[in-house]
This record gives C-alpha cells, sequence and structure tokens, in this order.
C-alpha cells in the first residue's frame, strides 16, 4: 500500500516539475545541507560579507515590489535496518521505504517576508530491534527514556504512516530587517555544521513567535544578530514552554572573528511539580545567572529548580585568503551557585564542539576538508556533586520534540567525531565522511553498581558518501550511509566482551532532486 501511494506521488511530481536551476531560496536556511557550498563561495574573497554561524537569516528584499519565488522537492530513501540519520529536520527515514515530497512558496517584500512549504511523507516504518539502556543506574527498577530518544530509537512508532503537514513556513514584518513574526523553519545556533549544543535541525522546526534582527545589521565592521523566540512544544508529551535569546557579534577583518551565545529555557508543562505561568516563562531569558539570587530562605525553594536552562558560547575564526574556519563551542546545562563555585568548577556540567572547515586543500579551490568533535559526557565530578545530564530532564521529556532532540542528536553523556573531506566545483560536489559517535560514556561504568561484569558504552562508526550535481531539472541529490553499532545497551560483558554483544549494521540509500518552479519580481 505505501509503495503504491510512493509511485503515485512520484509520478504526480514528475508531470509538476518543469524546473530549470536550482531554487535560490531568499533566506539562508538553518539545515547545514548547503553550508559548503555557502561557504566555498564567500571564502576566498578578500573580506566575507556575512556571517552564517546563526540560521536563518533573511538574505535580502527587493527595494521596490514583491519577489515570488516557487520550488518542488522530492526525495526517496530505502533504510534496511534502523532509522539513524540526523539533522533531516521533519523527514523520517524508519525501515523500509520513504518518499518526501514538498513545494516551497515565499513571497517577498521589503517590509514583509512569506514563506510556506506544505509537505508530504509517506514512511514504511517497519518494526526493528532497540537495546538502549532503559533503567537508571542508581535503581534498576526506575525506568528512563533518556537513551530511548536518541535518532535510532522509535521515535516516530513502529507502524507505516502518512503526514501531510507545513514546513519552512513563516511571516514576517520587519524594516531594514529587524522585525517579528511567526515561524516554524528549521533553526541552527552555533559554527558546526554536524552538530550544534542548543539547537540543530535535528528534528522538527519549532512553532514559534521571534523577534529581533531577521539578517545581519552592520555597523562599519561589525555585524550583529540577536533575536528572542518563545513557543510551547505540543510535540513533547509533557508539553512544556520552550524560551531563548540567542545571537552573534562579528569583526570583519583578516581573520573574521565572530562571538555569539545562546540562552535557552524548558519550563512548566505536565510534569513539573509547580507549573509555571505563560506570562513568567516569556521572561526566564532575563533570570539572574547564580543561584544564590534565586534562592527563598523563607520557603527554601529555588525556582531554577522547576526549569532547565542551557548555556552556550562560541567563537568561530575566519581566514577569508586562505580558507579556513576553526571554531569552539563550550556550553553548561546548570546554574552556577555563585561566581567562586564557577571559578572552583568551570568545567561542571559542561559541553563542547571543537572543529574546524579548511576550503581549497593542497592549493586545489574544489577540494575542502572538515573535523568536528563534540563532548557531552557527564561531569567529572559526577561521584562527589549532583550533575545534570544534557537533555536529561524526564520532566521535560529529555528534550525532544515531534520525536527527536533539538539540540545535538549524540544526546545524553555521549561525544560524537566526524572527518570529512569533499570535491566542490560550480555543478557537483562529492563528500566522503567518517564519524564516531559514543553513547553512555559514564553510564556504563556506574551500572556495575547494579549488575555483575563489566560494561562498555554503546559505539557507533558511519561511512556516508553524498553526491549533489546541477541538471537541466534542478539540483540531483544521492546519498549513502553505512552504520555498524556494538555494545548495544551497554549489555553486561564478562571474561570475553566479544561473546554476545549486541550489534547493528544498517544501510541507507537516498536520491532526491530539488527544482525551480517559478521565480518572478512584481
Amino acid at each position: 500500500m505505501v509503495r503504491k501511494k510512493l509511485r503515485i506521488v512520484l509520478y504526480g511530481f514528475v508531470l509538476f516539475a518543469q524546473a530549470i536551476a536550482l531554487s535560490q531560496n531568499n533566506y539562508y536556511p538553518g539545515d547545514p545541507l548547503e553550508l559548503t557550498k555557502l561557504e566555498q563561495q564567500f571564502l576566498g574573497q578578500a573580506l566575507m560579507s556575512y556571517s552564517n554561524d546563526i540560521r536563518p537569516l533573511l538574505r535580502h528584499w527587493p527595494a521596490t515590489g514583491f519577489e515570488i519565488n516557487t520550488y518542488a522537492i522530492a526525495q526517496y530513501y530505502y533504510n534496511d535496518n534502523a532509522p539513524n540519520l540526523e539533522n533531516t529536520s521533519e523527514l523520517w527515514v524508519g525501515r523500509g521505504s520513504t518518499f518526501f515530497s514538498s513545494i516551497h512558496f515565499s513571497l517577498n517584500h521589503r517590509y514583509l517576508y512569506l514563506s510556506i512549504e506544505p509537505y508530504f511523507q509517506a514512511v514504511e516504518n517497519r518494526p526493528f530491534t532497540y537495546y538502549h539502556v532503559n533503567y537508571d543506574p542508581e535503581s534498576s527498577k526506575l525506568y528512563v527514556r533518556k537513551f530511548h530518544v536518541l535518532n535510532d530509537g522509535p521515535g516516530r512508532g513502529e507502524e507505516p504512516f502518512n503526514e501531510l503537514r507545513l514546513r519552512e513556513s513563516q511571516f514576517f514584518l520587519h524594516w531594514k530587517g529587524v522585525g517579528a513574526g511567526l515561524s516554524n523553519t528549521g533553526m541552527w545556533w552555533g559554527p558546526g555544521i554536524h552538530t550544534s549544543l542548543n539547537m540543530t535541525t535535528n528534528t522538527s522546526g519549532l512553532p514559534r513567535i521571534e523577534f529581533g534582527t531577521l539578517s545581519e545589521q552592520r555597523m562599519g565592521d561589525f555585524g550583529l544578530v540577536a533575536r528572542y523566540v518563545f513557543s510551547r512544544l505540543a510535540e513533547n508529551q509533557t508539553k512544556p514552554y520552550y524560551t531563548a535569546v540567542f545571537g552573534s557579534m562579528t569583526y570583519y577583518s583578516n581573520p573574521v572573528v565572530t562571538l555569539g551565545a545562546s540562552r535557552t529555557f524548558l519550563s512548566g508543562g505536565n510534569y513539573v511539580r509547580k507549573d509555571i505561568r505563560w506570562q513568567d516563562a516569556v521572561l526566564l531569558p532575563l533570570q539572574a545567572f547564580r543561584k544564590e539570587k534565586l534562592y527563598d530562605e523563607k520557603t527554601g525553594e529555588n525556582p531554577s529548580d522547576q526549569t532547565d536552562q542551557t548555556l552556550s558560547l562560541f567563537l568561530s575564526f575566519i581566514f577569508p585568503e586562505s580558507g579556513l574556519k576553526l571554531f569552539l563551542e563550550y556550553g553548561w546545562n546548570d546554574h552556577r551557585w555563585d561566581w567562586y563555585d564557577l571559578r572552583a568548577h568551570p568545567d561542571h556540567s559542561g559541553a563542547s564542539v571543537i572543529g574546524f572547515r579548511k576550503y581549497g586543500l593542497f592549493y586545489k579551490p574544489e577540494l575542502y576538508l572538515g573535523f568536528e568533535y563534540a563532548n557531552l559526557m557527564k561531569s567529572p565530578y559526577y561521584p562527589h556533586r549532583a550533575t545534570p545530564d544534557w537533555y536529561g530532564r524526564r520532566v521535560f521529556d529529555y528534550g525532544i520534540y515531534d520525536g527527536r532532540r533539538f539540540g545535538a542528536h549524540s544526546g545524553s553523556d555521549s561525544d560524537d567525531m566526524l572527518l570529512y573531506v569533499g570535491y566542490m566545483d560550480d555543478k557537483q560536489s562529492l563528500s566522503l565522511g567518517f564519524n564516531y559517535e559514543r553513547h553512555g560514556k559514564i553510564y556504563s561504568v556506574l551500572l556495575l553498581d547494579v549488575a555483575e561484569g563489566g560494561r562498555f558504552p554503546e559505539d557507533k562508526l558511519e561511512l556516508r558518501l553524498n553526491y549533489w550535481r546541477d541538471i537541466s531539472l534542478g539540483r540531483m541529490y544521492i546519498y549513502y550511509e553505512y552504520e555498524f553499532t556494538e555494545n548495544l545497551g551497554s549489555p553486561v560483558q564478562g571474561v570475553s566482551p566479544r561473546v554476545e554483544n549486541p550489534e547493528r549494521k544498517a544501510n541507507v540509500f537516498g536520491v532526491g532532486i530539488q527544482s525551480q518552479l517559478f521565480s518572478r519580481k512584481l
């Protein structure tokens, strides 16, 4: 039945797509898929003209009249095992066949920006076996979903489904790129291309109220991005409020230096002991950073205990002429009691992302190389001090939305490394990547207290191949990924850790095309 619907939708799209070239968005999307192409275009120039660490951003608006743009996307994937792809926004590639198609419409005016993108996906989503740790190390009877909400878990169930919804849709009123509106576009905050601590496109875009700088505001050699968002996460079973402020300041010199930050709060919802009014939730980013300022001596209550706060800072250096970008992101998911606490344990509850991207490798403009490493391992102070995991609060369902986390896809108590190399010219691109990821690095050790035998963290190795080429119909994509995962569920292991050690192999193959349908200025 699903395959029949896939054929019907695919046939309908082929008849409709009369496209001539790849669509050019009026905004830089949060999705990092096209980020290497954008950076290659700007790097190599004597002076970069924009910063792309916080997205989406409006690219431009017409001085007069309207700009209308419409493009279509069609994708097909086949996956022979558990779901696993990361940073795919609304796309869910379960076991079996998945077909995704959408039509994007945008209207651009100097005081208004509107986009709407209805999409349809038919997902076979066949059952699969998952092993993730499902109990707390301190009590084998306490069930937790902390690792079940990873990308290879049953985040969208284990039955076929068809879905018709909206994505990448937004309505903003603005003056010279400063304004407010409603949006559910995917967001990305940070210089990484594979992961970030507070916000990625690992799941569907959050429906939200948003205001601030919709495009970078230039002041001489400086560029500013600053925004505020507020949302109620209906696609999270606890239905909490989500509040965030984020932004960056860029100094355009040689090198180009960007300093950015984001502070987010989850609050309220169905599971917290004391709910919060939405009027108070919207003001949470103004809350003091130190717990001593929040503690009520009369009641002994601390409002920060009823919220999940994360704070992330990032720094990037871009050397335009050499085509090199270096970056670092560091964040904390817990308040500090006072300044002494911060000085004594600055890495308590800390997590980090480091990496680089180099374009023009070996003096060949088409070659590039990248490296990225994220460390969200449980703090080293955990034996002596209460240490919260990143995305670890049960009362907020472990920081998920629509079945997956909107932060780093590797999740709690993990690390994640990506090394990739590629070739890219004006008409095509080919990249090869190797990914190594571990889950439950400290949890696997703590589980020794409730079970005999040694334990090792889950480890995953991936090899991925990504190719795109501009053709007469638009831009064609081909994708392949091989995954090998072992120690699933951190199983009890005796003398030989290789005996009956749960492991999994998976292959994902995908093809797609993005085509421009209509573009006109009125």
